[in-house]
Formats: C-alpha cells, sequence, structure tokens
C-alpha cells in the first residue's frame, strides 16, 4: 500500500504522444489532493510540425514521411485522464486552467475493477473514485472519440464536476451506423481515452455512464465549422 499526496503541477507545458496529465492506470494505494493548473499541454506530434506537418485530412495520418516515427506525427490519446481500476482511492483531483491540442480525447475519468493482473491486487482493496474536477478547459479533439466519465459495478466515479468547457469535435457528418453504447465487453478493455472507439456513441462531446452526481456547468461541444454531426453533444446513459 502506498499514499501519494498534496501534489501540484502548475504553469507547465506538457507534450506528449500517450497522455498529457495522467492519474492511473496503477492505483493500488491511495491518491489524493492532486492538482494540475494554468498548464497546456499537446501531442509529440506539434514538436516536429515543421519535420512532418500534418495533413487536415484525417484519413492521411497513416502516410507517415520516411524516417518518421508514426507516434510524433499522429494524435495523442488523451489530454486529461483520471483512473482507479486497479483497488485503491483516487480523490479530490482538480484539472483546472488546461488548454488542449492534437490529443483525440480531451477528458476521460474512468473506475474499473481490473483483475488477474502481474503485480496483483491486494485482498480486500477498495476501489473508490470521488470529487473530480475538470474545469475552464480549452481546445479541440482530433478524432472522433467523445470525452468521458464512465465506471463499472464495482467501481462507479462518484461527485466529477465539469465546469466551463469549450471543445470543438470533429464531427461525423450524417453517419448512417446505428448509434451503439459499449456493452459488458467494454469493462475487460484497457482503460484509456479511446476505449470505446469501436462503438458509434450516441454523443460527439461527452458520454456519462455508471456514474453518480455528475454535475456539468456551462460546458459547450461543437463540431468544426464545415461539419455536421446527427448526434447530441452529450449522452447520460441510463444502462
Amino acid at each position: 500500500d502506498y499514499t501519494v499526496e498534496n501534489i501540484t503541477v502548475r504553469n507547465c507545458i506538457a507534450r506528449s504522444h500517450c497522455n498529457g496529465f495522467k492519474i492511473g492506470t496503477a492505483s493500488h494505494g491511495t491518491i489524493r489532493r492532486i492538482r494540475f493548473e494554468h498548464n497546456r499541454t499537446a501531442a509529440s506530434r506539434r514538436v516536429y510540425r515543421d519535420l512532418a506537418p500534418m495533413p487536415t485530412d484525417l484519413t492521411q495520418w497513416a502516410k507517415v514521411p520516411a524516417g518518421v516515427p508514426k507516434y510524433l506525427t499522429g494524435a495523442g490519446i488523451g489530454a486529461i485522464c483520471v483512473e482507479c481500476v486497479d483497488g485503491g482511492i483516487v480523490e479530490d483531483v482538480v484539472a483546472d486552467d488546461i488548454e488542449i491540442a492534437g490529443f483525440q480525447v480531451p477528458f476521460f475519468v474512468r473506475g474499473g475493477t481490473r483483475s488477474g493482473r502481474k503485480c496483483g491486487t491486494p485482498p480486500n482493496n477498495k476501489y473508490i473514485l470521488k470529487d473530480v474536477v475538470i474545469s475552464n478547459i480549452r481546445g479541440r479533439a482530433e478524432q472522433a472519440v467523445a470525452s468521458s466519465i464512465t465506471g463499472v459495478k464495482g467501481c462507479r466515479p462518484v461527485n466529477v464536476v465539469v465546469r466551463n468547457v469549450d471543445i470543438e469535435c470533429v464531427g461525423e457528418g450524417e453517419n448512417a451506423s446505428p448509434f451503439a453504447e459499449p456493452g459488458p465487453e467494454a469493462a475487460g478493455k484497457y482503460p484509456e481515452g479511446t476505449m470505446f472507439r469501436d462503438y458509434h456513441l450516441p454523443c460527439y462531446g461527452l458520454y456519462v455512464a455508471q456514474a453518480d452526481l455528475v454535475k456539468l456547468e456551462n460546458v459547450k461541444f461543437t463540431v468544426r465549422k464545415g461539419t455536421v454531426d446527427a448526434r447530441d453533444p452529450v449522452f447520460v446513459s441510463q444502462k
């Protein structure tokens, strides 16, 4: 067991091809009173813009210039990620005043109950994810994967506040595919912001499922100019 607490990351610029600011996945102990304040985060590829400029057509992302690692030219996974999936307690986490660019998913909050890991989960360990504030977030998503606040039966996020968020999303157009919420099989997926990308979620901005006391205040999700999306910006599951 361990305790990680009273940590502040302020006035920083973080670049990653994976995640910008993240708690988890491993969370066997207690993680609390964590602050990400007044920061900027961007995908690694932004550093190499002159070397390998990104095309605006997303279908061209796979065409990487010779000699340039693919992860340097693709989008990052998640800008802000708060996870409790291996037991333990994650509580009192604030991400405030953060500008994001180059990530597929602006923010991702996930409760889970993974098992069978080599490091093991202590017997009778708790699975608690609560008191998370995501506020004053601005930027744009780089792929049509919605932000999400989700959990499972054994670990539901509790008391999550999303406030003053302005995100430009990728419009999927008048997609004829039926909308689909993730089924039980999704619980076993590796917990990361893109874990629902194989589903045609019923929203393009924020998906909420198996979470309690989620509060949205002044939240704005829009699609890019010249695109449309048949789905709602926010969807709260009744499952």
